[in-house]
C-alpha cells in the first residue's frame, strides 16, 4: 500500500513539474510576443508620424505649386495684355505717322516730339516685356523644380504606404497568432485543472490512506509511549541534575577564579592606594615646588628690575660726564681765544687745563668701560635668569602633566574596581540560583522515585 503511494505521489509530482515547465514555457512565449508586439506597435506609431509629416509636407508643396501656376497665368496673361497694348500703340502711331500730313508751319516740332514719345513708349515697352520673360523663366524653373520635389514626396509616400501595408499585414499575423497562443492557454489551463482535481482526489485517497495507518500506528504506540513515559520522563530529569551539576560546578570553579581574581585585584588596587597615597605626596611636593618656583620667579624678576635700574643710573652718570667734558672743552674754548692777552698764563692755564681735561677723560673712559663692563654682566646673569625661570616653567608644565596623568589612572582603577565587584555579585547570585534549582531538581527526582 505504502509502495502504491510513493508511486503515485513520484507519478503525480512528475506531471505537475512537467505542467509547470509547459506553463513557464507558454508564458516565456506570450511574454515574447507581447514585447515583439509592443515594438511593432512603436515602429507603425514611428512610421504614421513619419507619413503624417510627408503628407503634411506633399499638400505644401501641392499648395506652393499651384501658387507657382497662378503666377505664371497671371504673367503670362499681363504679358498677353502687354503685348496687345504694344501692337495697339505701335498701330496708332504708324495711323498717325501716315495718317496726318504735315503743314508748313509747325510740323517739324511735332513730328519731333511724337518721334520722342515714340521711343520712350518703346523703350518701357522693352524694358516690361523683358522683365516679364524673365519672371516667366524664373517661374518655370520654380515649377519643374516643385515638380520633380513632388515626384519624389509621391515617391517617398508610395513607400511608406507599402511599408504601412507590410506593418499591418505583421500586425494582424501576430494578433492571430497571440489569438492562437491564447486557445493553447486556455486549453493548457483547463488540462492543469482537470490534472489538479485528479491530484486533489489522489492526494484526498493518499490522506485517508495515511490516516488509517497512522491511526493504526498511534494505537500500537500508544501503549508502548505510556509504558517509556515515565522512564523518559526520569532519565530526562536525571540527565538534567546531571547537567545542573556540571554547571554548579563550573560556577564554583568560576567563582572560585573571580574569588582569585578579586583577591588579585584588591592587591592591586592596594597596591594603587599606596602608589596614590606616594602620587598625593608627590603633587603636595609638587606642589611646594610650584609655590617655591613662583618665588624664586618674584625674586629673579625684582633682581632683573634692579639690575635694569642701574644700567639706567649708570647712563645718567656716563650722560653727566659727557655733560661736564663738553662745558671743560667750552672753558678751553674760551681760553684759547683769550691767548692774545696773556701768553705766558695762557700756557700754563693750557697745561693745566689740558693735563686736567687728559685726567678727567682717562677717569670718564674708565668709569664708562666699567659701567660697560657692569652692564654686559647684568646681561649675562639677566639672561642666565631667563633661562632657570623658562626651566622652572618647563618643570611646572611637566608637573601639572604628571599630575593629570596620575588622576586618569586613578579613575581607571575606581571604574575596574566598580566592574570587578559588579562581576562578582553576579556570580554569587547565579551561584545562589543554581543551588536553589539543584535543591528544586533533587526534590522533584525524589518525588518521581516515589511514584
Amino acid at each position: 500500500m505504502e509502495h502504491e503511494l510513493k508511486v503515485l505521489k513520484a507519478q503525480f509530482g512528475r506531471k505537475k513539474e512537467d505542467s509547470a515547465k509547459a506553463m513557464e514555457t507558454l508564458v516565456e512565449e506570450y511574454r515574447d510576443i507581447e514585447r515583439a508586439l509592443a515594438s511593432e506597435r512603436a515602429e507603425a506609431q514611428k512610421d504614421k508620424a513619419q507619413l503624417d509629416l510627408y503628407k503634411t509636407k506633399l499638400e505644401r508643396l501641392e499648395a506652393k505649386m499651384k501658387t507657382s501656376e497662378h503666377d505664371i497665368e497671371d504673367e503670362r496673361r499681363r504679358r498677353v495684355d502687354a503685348e496687345k497694348r504694344v501692337s495697339e500703340y505701335e498701330k496708332r502711331i504708324s495711323e498717325m505717322a501716315g495718317g496726318i500730313r504735315p503743314s508748313v508751319d509747325g510740323s517739324h516740332k511735332r513730328s519731333a516730339s511724337m518721334g520722342r514719345v515714340s521711343d520712350d513708349g518703346r523703350a518701357s515697352l522693352d524694358v516690361t516685356l523683358q522683365y516679364m520673360k524673365e519672371r516667366i523663366e524664373q517661374l518655370e524653373m520654380d515649377k519643374t523644380m516643385l515638380q520633380s520635389t513632388l515626384d519624389d514626396m509621391r515617391l517617398q509616400l508610395k513607400m511608406v504606404t507599402a511599408k504601412s501595408d507590410e506593418f499591418r499585414e505583421t500586425v494582424s499575423k501576430l494578433e492571430r497568432q497571440i489569438d492562437a497562443l491564447n486557445e493553447e492557454k486556455q486549453k493548457l489551463l483547463n488540462q492543469m485543472k482537470s490534472q489538479r482535481q485528479l491530484y486533489l482526489m489522489n492526494e484526498q485517497a493518499i490522506r485517508d490512506k495515511e490516516n488509517e495507518q497512522r491511526t493504526l500506528k498511534s494505537k500500537i504506540s500508544s501503549s508502548e509511549l505510556h509504558v517509556r513515559e515515565k522512564e523518559t520522563k526520569l532519565n530526562q530529569l536525571t540527565l538534567e541534575v546531571e547537567h545542573l551539576r556540571t554547571e554548579l560546578n563550573e560556577a564554583k570553579a568560576q567563582r572560585d577564579r573571580c574569588e582569585k581574581e578579586l583577591a588579585s585585584r584588591r592587591k592591586e588596587l592596594n597596591r594603587f592606594d599606596e602608589d596614590r597615597e606616594k602620587w598625593a605626596r608627590d603633587r603636595r611636593f609638587l606642589g611646594d615646588e610650584i609655590d617655591r618656583m613662583k618665588e624664586e620667579k618674584k625674586t629673579i624678576t625684582r633682581k632683573i628690575e634692579e639690575m635694569d635700574f642701574e644700567n639706567r643710573k649708570l647712563e645718567e652718570q656716563f650722560n653727566a660726564v659727557k655733560r661736564e667734558q663738553a662745558k671743560e672743552r667750552e672753558a678751553l674754548q674760551k681760553v684759547l681765544e683769550g691767548r692774545e692777552k696773556n701768553i705766558t698764563t695762557r700756557n700754563a692755564l693750557e697745561e693745566q687745563r689740558k693735563a686736567e681735561a687728559e685726567r678727567r677723560f682717562k677717569e670718564l673712559q674708565a668709569k664708562y668701560e666699567q659701567a660697560l663692563q657692569m652692564a654686559d654682566d647684568a646681561g649675562r646673569e639677566i639672561e642666565k635668569l631667563r633661562a632657570e625661570l623658562k626651566e622652572q616653567n618647563l618643570k611646572l608644565t611637566a608637573s601639572g602633566r604628571k599630575i593629570f596623568d596620575i588622576e586618569r589612572e586613578l579613575n581607571k582603577e575606581r571604574d575596574e574596581k566598580r566592574a570587578l565587584m559588579s562581576q562578582k555579585n553576579a556570580v554569587e547570585h547565579q551561584g545562589n540560583q543554581l543551588s536553589k534549582l539543584e535543591k528544586e531538581m533533587n526534590e522533584e527526582l525524589k518525588i518521581l522515585r516515589r511514584g
